[in-house]
């Protein structure tokens, strides 16, 4: 089974999120950073390190709050995808990598950017409702 891990960082509610890089799957659809379990990773971690990977952060594992568990169904088989999110008080820079991201910016909670990977809505509409008014 495939297992994926993505976080959303979320800050004064706005959420960093990243335009897929070309040759990826999904590429030019704005997502979350994340990606594949390695060997022995658990999907808190995997979602540490991909931030740091795809965007330079580094993010502490205790901070992390699971959102949900989505398994799905593709053409090499199932899957599974640990979505996380974080809560900072203070945007933190970051360095999109060219092998991930196109680019990367922080958008309203309730406008996103556009083409979005399908995936995501459910999350972001979430995150949305849980943000304080005007936020």
């Amino acid at each position: 089974m495939r297992e994926v891990a993505h976080c959303y960082v979320v800050v004064a509610g706005r959420v960093l999120l990243l335009e897929r890089a070309p040759g990826l799957r999904g590429a030019g659809f704005w997502a979350p950073p994340g990606g594949h379990l390695e060997a022995g990773e658990s999907p808190l971690e995997a979602a540490c390190r991909e931030c740091a990977e795809e965007l330079g952060l580094a993010l502490a594992p205790e901070r992390l709050t699971l959102l949900r568990r989505a398994p799905f169904r593709e053409r090499k088989g199932s899957g599974v995808n640990w979505l996380f999110s974080v809560t900072l008080a203070e945007p933190p820079p970051f360095f999109p990598a060219a092998d991930a991201a196109r680019t990367a910016a922080f958008f309203p909670l309730r406008l996103w950017p556009r083409p979005l990977v399908p995936w995501a809505r459910d999350d972001l509409l979430a995150l949305s409702a849980a943000a304080p008014p005007g936020g």
